[in-house]
């Protein structure tokens, strides 16, 4: 009974909800919604006048300011990453009414009056938003106390376009030279003070921005192309969020995965799209102002009909729905903290998708150009208390070992991933770990003393062990030079596998994908920091499927007798037994 009460008074509701205003003379008023002119110009700027100052997001907001200063303040889920749409459901507030300390500050003014280049980018210092403008005068305005500071500096002459970031203290900077368009992330110490103006920010490592022959892949090379084409877009403004550039041109916007920088010489994708399908403005109802009554009246009584089909229809799925959910939970006995695995790590796709984007990246690997497998995991481990797993982007999973269920092969993420740089600050700007970032194997470890993150390089100076528990970084071990190596964590102390893929014409054998193996222990014990460095058990082997393909052989000979290579496409890995 009181189901279909609640009912009939969501009908009453709706019907309350979209009936119009009625006029005497059996007419219906339909309320029309008056467009923004703002928005529309940047919707149709079809190769106008370029009318945006600065876009960026922050963890609170998505920030927008015109030239003809104009603020669009609109939460951050308002940009739509799945469909790439910007939505500006409100109009947006002259920049005089929006910040008025900022408009009538001298600094602010002088800009105006002396019609200087209106340039700005957003930025977050960590705990607060700001807008930076200008290049001749700085001008830094604090969004979240109404703060103005002002300075004027040398000019610059290097033309660069500024690109805001969603990293706390950290923005992009693209600049041409000689017909290479050259991209650089810029950032400032933790403890800089941006109301200091004259605070320097350290300069990233700066990129040749390429692309193939058909304008549809993009990757980041050191100095020139050499491998690629350079790229000619005239970009004006542009913004990272949640993974992604957006780059602004006079016509198109191009979007492109914000790992193309960190990746530096791997191929990613390349959009290109229009103004007028990335900005979505306050809708207009396009119907006639003016329908008859009796006309509105049959579209009530259908619009009735079809709720009450509704309602019984989803009356009939919720109810059964509802008693299984009941008998379910009394089955799995959940009390306290005990979880199902449902509960932690939902089966639905979609969820997974929206829920944690990281995870999904980590899901979808895939062959690249070369047949060569891309995955964005660099390293994962499990360790006695831990599973860990960290990705090519330096984001890092940290579960209880308890995550991995070995009888079902499945690892739940329980907790959304954390920045490295967030997570293992120590290591992350340590300048020999800012060296090898882009081109290093890693392996996880431990032993009595605690966790361990141990990075390789193919240079034998170059290496890193780094305690997790402690935050101390080591020098790291030297391999057999025998690079490349991919390193498979165990669960033994001081101990991890390493793969190669080895040449075929070097190792005289049948497949240029055949994987050889070999473990790497410490010496003089089971302690990572005493240990005089690290060595092999055995020399690299080769391994084979057997004659009926059941099992997997580690040969010492350069050719597997069932002439079955193991020819895995293999990115990382970890023991799957805990002893």
């Amino acid at each position: 009974m009181y189901r279909s009460n609640m009912k009939f008074l969501y009908i009453f509701y709706l019907i309350l909800m979209i009936t119009p205003e009625i006029r005497t003379d059996n007419e219906v008023k339909i309320i029309a919604i008056h467009k923004d002119p703002i928005c529309e110009s940047l919707k149709n700027n079809n190769g106008t006048q370029f009318n945006i100052v600065a876009i960026g997001t922050t963890s609170k907001r998505l920030l927008l300011i015109t030239k003809n200063y104009y603020v669009y303040d609109v939460p951050i889920n308002s940009l739509d990453l799945v469909h790439d749409k910007l939505h500006l459901p409100t109009k947006p507030t002259p920049i005089r009414d929006k910040y008025p300390i900022l408009f009538n500050s001298q600094g602010f003014r002088l800009i105006l009056s002396a019609r200087l280049n209106l340039d700005a980018y957003i930025i977050n210092d960590g705990k607060n938003d700001w807008v930076f403008f200008g290049e001749r005068l700085k001008v830094h305005y604090n969004i979240d106390t109404s703060e103005v500071f002002t300075k004027l500096v040398p000019y610059d002459k290097k033309n660069k376009v500024f690109v805001s970031s969603d990293m706390p203290r950290h923005y992009y900077s693209l600049v041409r030279v000689n017909n290479n368009l050259f991209m650089s992330i810029d950032r400032y110490d933790d403890d800089s003070d941006f109301s200091n103006m004259s605070t320097i920010q350290t300069e990233g490592a700066k990129y040749s921005i390429c692309s193939n022959p058909q304008n549809t892949r993009i990757r980041m090379e050191k100095g020139k192309c050499r491998s690629g084409i350079p790229v000619q877009w005239p970009v004006l403004k542009g913004f990272a969020s949640d993974g992604k550039f957006y780059l602004f041109s006079q016509k198109y916007i191009f979007i492109l995965d914000e790992d193309v920088y960190n990746n530096q010489g791997e191929e990613y994708p390349v959009q290109k799209i229009s103004f007028d399908s990335f900005f979505n403005c306050a809708g207009i109802i396009p119907a006639s102002n003016v329908i008859t009554k009796s006309y509105f009246y049959w579209i009530m009584v259908a619009i009735i009909l079809l709720l009450v089909i509704l309602l019984t229809i989803l009356g009939c799925i919720v109810v059964p729905r509802g008693r299984r959910r009941m008998r379910s939970s009394f089955v799995n006995g959940k009390t306290g903290d005990n979880q199902t695995t449902e509960d932690i790590f939902p089966t639905s796709t979609k969820y997974k998708k929206s829920k944690d984007k990281i995870c999904n990246k980590v899901i979808d690997a895939g062959a690249d150009s070369n047949g060569l497998l891309y995955s964005f995991v660099l390293a994962i481990g499990r360790t006695k208390k831990r599973v860990l797993l960290i990705t090519k982007g330096l984001d890092v999973y940290d579960v209880p070992a308890d995550s991995y269920d070995s009888s079902k092969n499945k690892m739940y993420f329980k907790y959304m991933s954390t920045p490295m740089k967030d997570k293992y600050p120590d290591l992350y700007h340590n300048p020999l770990f800012q060296s090898i970032k882009n081109n290093m194997n890693v392996g996880i470890m431990y032993d009595s003393d605690g966790d361990w993150i141990c990075m390789t390089t193919n240079n034998s100076k170059q290496a890193i062990n780094y305690n997790i528990d402690t935050s101390e970084v080591h020098k790291g071990f030297v391999l057999s030079g025998e690079w490349p190596e991919i390193l498979i964590s165990t669960n033994e102390p001081c101990k991890f596998y390493s793969i190669q893929i080895r040449n075929a014409t070097k190792a005289n054998i049948l497949s240029a994908t055949a994987l050889w193996l070999t473990a790497y222990k410490c010496k003089n014990g089971d302690h990572i920091i005493n240990s005089d460095g690290i060595e092999k058990v055995t020399d690299f082997r080769m391994l084979c499927f057997d004659y009926d393909d059941d099992y997997i052989l580690m040969i010492e000979g350069t050719k597997c007798d069932s002439k079955k290579t193991l020819e895995w496409l293999l990115a990382s890995g970890f023991e799957k037994k805990l002893q």
